[in-house]
């Protein structure tokens, strides 16, 4: 549903309006007419001709015509003001250009209330529409993740604890076999998070964690994506930054997210800075330079989602990318009633 435009007001309404501002304001400039022209002749010519005196009195009627017009007007108005106040119903030949004002606002106000309602409903459907699929993924991933676990468990027992000697390819093989089933494992947790915060059913246990170590925890593996892409990895921790309020694992795996993106983002041969800063009541960790488009990459809208969550928050200030934690637990809601 589209909102009526403002600018359909009919022509020959805004017309009228034109005309009962000219007749409010004629008076006042027929009277201050009439002063310049006495004052003139009385003052310069010492005397005033008589199609002076004639103009005058023309003038004195004219104005007296036009007040008294736009007064019974207003008065017009005042008792139909009165009567829609008392319950009374206005003819429809009784209507002038600001009664069609008003039923105008009034149209428009219905349409923006009806929008306004559409919209709400609009986000409540999808609201359950989201949750009906985050449910529904949660619990595939989940049931896949069960499946890889059952692939992984062999090969760890056939590269860890071996029953016979292996041939060079076939532990290479098998390494390599583990290694994706590993990361298959991993995208499949991250996955079933991810959909478990879009059904508000993602339950974190938030301490007072080190960014910092957070930060280096993850920095491994950024550096590996850093090196398949040739791109140099510069890191800026601030040695005395305080602890943050949040869950260690989530963080990680948010924070893993954001930076892995990021380093894809980057052209080949350039760097990326990984800093962290404190302020009175935050910590912030930023990655930079990244494009304002990365906030809309899959994998970093749902890195937001988990950090939306442990109350931080995700936001683009310049060339940079920033995750914003509380140093302390929100304070809890008063009820006021």
């Amino acid at each position: 549903m589209s909102l009526p435009r403002v600018d359909r007001i009919p022509q020959r309404l805004r017309a009228a309006i034109g005309q009962r501002l000219l007749l409010g304001l004629a008076p006042s400039l027929l009277a201050l007419g009439l002063v310049i022209a006495l004052a003139y002749y009385g003052e310069i010519g010492r005397e005033a001709p008589e199609f002076v005196v004639a103009g005058a009195a023309s003038l004195a009627v004219m104005s007296l015509a036009l007040t008294w017009w736009n007064t019974r007007y207003l008065v017009g108005r005042l008792r139909r003001l009165g009567r829609s106040d008392t319950g009374g119903t206005t003819a429809s030949r009784d209507l002038d250009e600001l009664d069609r004002i008003e039923r105008e606002v009034a149209r428009l106000n219905d349409a923006l209330m009806t929008l306004t309602r559409e919209r709400a409903e609009e986000a409540e459907r999808f609201a359950k529409q989201l949750g009906e699929q985050a449910t529904m993924l949660a619990a595939t991933s989940r049931g896949v993740a069960a499946q890889v676990d059952d692939v992984r468990l062999p090969l760890h027992i056939l590269l860890d604890a071996r029953f016979g000697e292996l041939n060079e390819n076939q532990e290479e093989l098998l390494s390599a076999a583990r290694s994706a089933a590993d990361g298959m494992d991993a995208a499949l947790r991250r996955l079933s998070m991810v959909a478990d915060a879009d059904r508000d059913a993602l339950v974190v246990r938030p301490e007072f964690v080190s960014l910092n170590d957070i930060v280096r925890a993850i920095l491994p593996m950024v550096r590996a994506s850093a090196d398949r892409r040739g791109t140099r990895i510069d890191v800026a921790l601030e040695p005395a930054l305080p602890r943050v309020w949040a869950n260690r694992a989530a963080l990680a795996e948010a924070i893993a997210l954001i930076a892995t993106m990021a380093v894809e983002r980057v052209g080949e041969g350039q760097g990326l800075t990984i800093g962290t800063t404190p302020s009175a009541r935050e910590c912030t960790m930023h990655v930079g330079p990244a494009a304002l488009s990365l906030l809309d990459e899959p994998l970093v809208i749902a890195a937001q989602r988990v950090l939306r969550v442990q109350g931080a928050s995700l936001r683009a200030v310049g060339h940079a990318i920033e995750i914003v934690l509380p140093r302390a637990p929100a304070a809890p809601s008063r009820d006021h009633s």
